[in-house]
């Protein structure tokens, strides 16, 4: 009997101490490289890759302190301004959809066999990418307010940065576990791509060290 007291005890006190170090860690302050590293790792649960047919996808969800720090350091403005470019770039969810290739060729090129092909698809790539990307939670469904393809035409990687409303989305990530990210197909011939979140990854809101 007093064997499983203890151990009753032992587990108690165990549990205790788990529960406060993740409350410690909670209320620690992440570093601007830390911060960057964080979201861009797959632990954090903002970053997602697939690869299908010789083609790699990388989907990063971009949060608002990631936005707005950024802003910062690019422009110089000033740290006090914070909270309202936060404020902000919270009306909207913003995404970065990386597409390569294996074996890095173009894939604005690949299987394109003549001029008329390659204009087809770079109308479809460049205006209108907001047609083939969605967010799904259940059976709610949200397009985009921006897909805007950038460099298209040059290097081995397509990127795409998307935005959709955050009114659209923010009682879906309370009523449900998961939201999905669909990207469907333009122009290669794949099945559609599907990138799963947590919700809670998705309105996760570290603290961040200003400096």
């Amino acid at each position: 009997m007093n064997s499983s007291l203890n151990l009753t005890r032992y587990l108690f006190i165990l549990l205790n101490g788990i529960l406060i170090c993740q409350s410690c860690q909670s209320n620690q302050k992440l570093n601007w490289g830390d911060y960057q590293s964080w979201i861009a790792s797959q632990e954090s649960g903002l970053n997602k890759t697939l690869q299908i047919e010789g083609f790699n996808f990388n989907l990063q969800f971009i949060p608002a302190a990631y936005s707005a720090i950024n802003d910062m350091h690019n422009t110089g403005i000033a740290k006090s301004a914070f909270d309202s470019l936060k404020m902000n770039y919270k009306n909207s969810f913003m995404f970065l959809v990386k597409v390569s290739r294996e074996d890095q060729s173009s894939p604005l090129k690949t299987g394109v066999s003549n001029r008329l092909e390659y204009e087809y698809r770079l109308d479809q790539l460049s205006y209108k990418m907001m047609d083939y990307l969605l967010l799904q939670a259940d059976d709610k469904l949200v397009r985009p307010i921006l897909a805007e393809t950038q460099e298209l035409e040059f290097g081995s990687t397509l990127s795409i940065l998307v935005a959709f409303p955050t009114d659209e989305i923010k009682n879906s990530l309370v009523m449900q576990d998961q939201i999905d990210f669909v990207f469907v197909d333009p122009v290669w011939g794949l099945d559609d791509q599907r990138f799963t979140f947590d919700s809670q990854d998705l309105i996760a809101d570290p603290l961040i060290a200003l400096n």
